[in-house]
């Protein structure tokens, strides 16, 4: 009986008060999520800092790993300049980590974290910047590399070739001359894609005057075209040497960079 009377006091004491109590564990259930939210905040912004020097310190490996290798073999250059590609598509993605998820993002109000999240962006630029370089670089060198071989082979086959073969010389070297005219040149490579171009043209030109000469047993004109030829191939050494000047120039470019993002 006592305790029958205990459960009905309880019973019209919480009728009484139901609207209290309802409030009350309203803002209990509010307060307990802003408590949950607040320190997954915390954790949040701390993780973004994070993940943000995380990758700017993947990032540094990767370039120190790829420039600290010794590209003397074309199997290596090759290698470099893929690896060089990747780094490039991950510098162009750096700015995916500055990017808040959308249940933080409105916390970028508060000065703190705007001013944690606009050195995300200032590091961004320096990286993306970066990239760009490095994307120079790269054109630069495939374009250098491709063309290397196919004057190099040519170059190499003047050893050989029969005296029956020097038209047949002066075709190759014509067919190469359009295909640089054709070669995806970036416009640092352009001034010396056209001078190897114009060379290239010049020796076709000249192995047919050789041609030419050597049929109407015509001396003079034979030597004069025979030191042309010495003259014109030679040529491509000095292009060879404005060739390595301009990739070290990029490469300096790239470091120059580098060091910028580093401080950022």
């Amino acid at each position: 009986m006592v305790q029958l009377k205990k459960v009905n006091w309880f019973r019209r004491f919480f009728a009484v008060h139901r609207f209290t109590w309802i409030v009350a564990c309203v803002v209990f259930l509010l307060v307990g999520a802003g408590v949950v939210y607040a320190a997954f905040s915390v954790q949040y912004w701390k993780s973004y800092d994070n993940n943000k020097t995380t990758a700017k310190v993947i990032l540094r490996e990767d370039i120190d790993k790829v420039f600290a290798v010794k590209a003397n073999s074309e199997q290596d250059r090759k290698a470099m300049l893929h690896s060089l590609k990747l780094i490039h598509e991950k510098t162009q993605r750096y700015n995916e980590h500055c990017q808040s998820q959308i249940f933080y993002k409105w916390q970028e109000v508060l000065p703190a974290i705007a001013k944690t999240t606009q050195a995300c962006y200032d590091a961004g630029r320096s990286v993306v910047d970066m990239g760009n370089q490095i994307a120079e670089l790269v054109a630069y060198v495939a374009v250098r590399e491709h063309l290397a071989l196919s004057i190099t082979e040519l170059v190499n086959a003047t050893n050989t070739v029969e005296e029956s073969q020097w038209d047949e010389m002066s075709d190759r070297w014509k067919k190469l001359t359009e295909t640089l005219k054709e070669s995806d040149a970036s416009e640092t490579s352009r001034l010396e894609v056209k001078s190897l171009q114009e060379n290239a043209s010049a020796i076709a030109a000249t192995w047919g005057e050789l041609s030419q000469a050597n049929k109407a047993k015509d001396r003079p004109k034979y030597e004069a075209a025979t030191a042309k030829l010495t003259e014109l191939y030679a040529n491509f050494d000095a292009i060879s040497v404005a060739q390595v000047e301009t990739t070290e120039a990029l490469i300096a470019k790239v470091d120059m960079s580098y060091q910028k993002m580093l401080k950022q």
